[in-house]
């Protein structure tokens, strides 16, 4: 499916649109990303085809080496994430506007062939991998704190969080215990950013109340918003301000509040 044309870029500040995507909506190379994890959960499950040439062979590797060996418990936890992950992949628009650096004739991949046979994380066999799982998985509180990890609804797979509830899902898989090996942080220009956005929130508060800092963030704000306007204020509001525990939001209360990097 091809890319649709460039649009103009601008900021806030200048009230132009910029470079972006729609919600919920994935690029051919997010889509290629986003696969990778079912590839890799399937051939980690023994699924005997070749990797994809668009798919990271490493990703693939790590993701059977967080599995660890392959155990019935293990087997039945993978197939119940793979029911949900590649159950929601083919209701993602795959409309977009394009972004830096992708290119306008890309296509998506059919990888159709990776998905589980009746994917769907509401199908009636659902019900059997959990029983399996808890009848052959202990402590019980245990147990249901990661069924309920793995299952559990997540952001849409256009948020740039998502690999990141990914990976916490597969490591959660590896050790049998919800959170028991998240993996270290390498996504360096999201943590930049997230550092940013803590530095920076009492400054786009103060500037929402038409107020100036005279500190470098308030400074650097003022330039790039330019003077208080009600709707920048709200568009700053709904994007950049929303309860961290809000879950309409991109933040998720999992992966924050002292429970790993963001």
């Amino acid at each position: 499916m091809p890319a649709t044309s460039p649009k103009s870029a601008g900021p806030i500040g200048t009230g132009r649109p910029t470079s972006l995507y729609l919600c919920h909506q994935v690029t051919p190379a997010r889509w290629n990303v986003l696969h990778a994890y079912v590839v890799g959960v399937q051939r980690w499950l023994g699924v005997d085809l070749p990797v994809p040439a668009a798919i990271d062979g490493a990703k693939v590797a790590q993701i059977a080496a967080w599995l660890g060996e392959r155990t019935p418990v293990k087997a039945s936890l993978a197939i119940l994430y793979l029911r949900g992950i590649s159950g929601s992949m083919p209701r993602w628009p795959l409309s977009m506007l394009i972004g830096d650096g992708e290119q306008a004739d890309a296509t998506y991949e059919d990888y159709a062939a990776w998905y589980p046979p009746g994917s769907d994380d509401c199908s009636d066999d659902v019900t059997r991998y959990r029983q399996e799982v808890r009848q052959r998985s202990a402590p019980a509180g245990e147990i249901e704190e990661l069924l309920h990890g793995i299952v559990r609804e997540g952001q849409p797979g256009c948020m740039h969080r998502y690999t990141r509830h990914q990976d916490i899902k597969i490591t959660s898989i590896g050790v049998l215990q919800w959170r028991g090996a998240v993996p270290a942080e390498t996504d360096a220009p999201k943590r930049g950013a997230v550092h940013y956005f803590d530095q920076a929130e009492p400054a786009v508060h103060a500037w929402c109340r038409g107020e100036v800092r005279a500190d470098a963030i308030g400074a650097s704000l003022q330039t790039l918003l330019g003077a208080y306007a009600a709707w920048k204020s709200a568009i700053i509001t709904d994007f950049f301000l929303a309860p961290k525990d809000d879950l309409n939001t991109v933040f998720y209360e999992w992966t924050t509040e002292g429970r790993g990097t963001r």
